[in-house]
């Protein structure tokens, strides 16, 4: 988390009309690449959403 602060945060430049943003999909994506990028194969899926809270 400390590599992508704000990570979850919406992209105010990206203006989609959607009131609704799920953050944790963004942090679950960043978590799975930074897995990848260290060499670590992670299940599919996993981290769920709800244990990333």
């Amino acid at each position: 988390m400390l590599k992508n602060p704000g990570i979850g945060c919406p992209d105010v430049m990206d203006d989609s009309g959607s009131k609704h943003h799920n953050a944790l999909n963004q942090v679950q994506i960043s978590l799975r690449e930074l897995a990848a990028d260290l060499g670590v194969e992670l299940p599919e899926g996993y981290p769920a959403t709800p244990t990333i809270t």
